[in-house]
């Protein structure tokens, strides 16, 4: 189960990824945020509103930016923002999955 202070994490990872990777201003990137989020809390009941929580905050970004921007091409800058807002969690899966496929740089 996540916390709440962790979804605040991940949103705000989302939000970060919007502004540095899809050159979203911040305003709009807030914008987008909570929209997508409201978007989640009115889902059909049978859609687990949780699962958000699986992906990488860059895939989520990357969704709502409806955009197809290579992890690869900013995973070193991702990385960072990553361990910043999840100081006490170690290496996302998925990026550790990333990295073995597209190496360390």
């Amino acid at each position: 189960m996540i916390t709440a202070q962790q979804a605040e994490a991940f949103w705000s990872v989302v939000a970060e990824c919007l502004i540095r990777f899809h050159s979203y201003p911040v305003a709009q990137a807030a914008q987008e945020v909570a929209e997508f989020r409201a978007y989640l809390v009115e889902a059909p009941g049978g859609m687990r509103k949780g699962m958000v929580f699986h992906a990488e905050p860059f895939d989520v970004a990357s969704r709502i930016a409806d955009s197809s921007l290579p992890l690869s091409e900013v995973l070193e800058e991702y990385e960072m923002l990553m361990e910043s807002a999840f100081p006490e969690a170690s290496e996302p899966l998925a990026v550790r999955e990333r990295r073995a496929e597209y190496g360390p740089g």
